[in-house]
């Protein structure tokens, strides 16, 4: 059998379904070896397969360590932020009236265990144990005084 051109070819696999080819001919002539001329064709191939490797991880390198860099710079900006924002909190809660203050319920003209009941349509109907009517009106007449923004929230 007489051989006149040869192929070798590498598929590489890239990921993500994606590959590259790299494929060698040659034309033999007479008195060629075939299999000298199959070896050659396959060192080249591979060789040029492994530089094509080599130069691909040392890009991936390369954009890791950038990555790593950024990611370093981020994390000092990220850090002096939420520096500047706990900063804020604790001036903001210096600015804070005493938790004290908030909790006075002094000023509640009724009892604050008593509750309106589903079929009461006025809430402002049962303050407490008042037994007197006049003293009910009196007590929703000091309530609309105190609290002048609720009137008429119902």
């Amino acid at each position: 059998m007489k051989f006149k051109n040869i192929t070798y070819q590498r598929v590489l696999n890239l990921g993500n379904y994606e590959n590259k080819k790299l494929e060698v001919h040659a034309e033999l002539d007479d008195g060629d070896d075939v299999n000298q001329a199959i070896s050659d064709l396959k060192e080249i191939t591979e060789s040029n397969i492994s530089k094509e490797i080599l130069t691909d991880f040392e890009a991936q390198i390369k954009y890791q360590q950038k990555e790593q860099a950024r990611l370093i710079m981020n994390n000092g900006d990220l850090r002096k932020e939420l520096r500047e924002l706990k900063a804020q909190i604790e001036e903001y809660k210096s600015k804070l009236p005493e938790s004290d203050d908030l909790n006075d319920d002094d000023d509640v003209p009724f009892d604050q265990g008593s509750k309106t009941s589903d079929e009461d349509p006025d809430p402002l109907s049962s303050f407490g144990e008042v037994s007197d009517p006049s003293k009910k009106n009196e007590y929703k007449r000091d309530w609309n005084q105190k609290i002048p923004e609720f009137k008429g929230w119902r």
